[in-house]
């Protein structure tokens, strides 16, 4: 876009939905075929009109409800999983718990950084004896090679 020109208010209106969509001006430009800077300079001098106010909070609202039962689903489906004893790989399981937490707290405005969080998965008696030997099988293999 040319330096100085004027954007319709059309324009305008397709830069803040798409950011408000996206909540990320290199993606808003990308879109839109427009300059990075050119998408923030729209947003900083239009984020505060009420339009836009009401835009940002109708695109949230519509965001956290299809959040909302998009989570739904997936909690029923690994519950339904979890009851039937379906073999869920571990770090397929702490994945979706990992994902779960970090868009909740997003969407309720909270930090995602990293926290200490235990979650203590039991195991069977059965199960924890045969990971010792597998453990200890391992390690026999391993030293075998280094030593052959």
């Amino acid at each position: 876009m040319a330096r100085g020109k004027q954007l319709d208010n059309e324009t305008v209106y397709k830069i803040m939905a798409s950011y408000y969509a996206t909540n990320n001006y290199a993606e808003t430009a990308r879109q839109l075929g427009l300059a990075k800077t050119t998408v923030f300079d729209i947003v900083e001098k239009n984020k505060d009109k009420e339009e836009f106010v009401q835009l940002r909070t109708k695109t949230q609202n519509k965001f956290s409800e299809k959040f909302e039962n998009i989570l739904n689903k997936a909690i029923n489906r690994l519950d339904k999983e979890l009851d039937e004893q379906v073999s869920i790989p571990v770090n397929q399981l702490s994945t979706v718990i990992g994902t779960i937490y970090d868009k909740n707290r997003l969407e309720n405005n909270e930090s995602t950084e990293n926290t200490n969080q235990t979650i203590m998965i039991g195991f069977s008696e059965e199960l924890e004896e045969l990971s010792k030997w597998i453990l200890l099988y391992l390690n026999y293999i391993l030293n075998k090679k280094n030593f052959a």
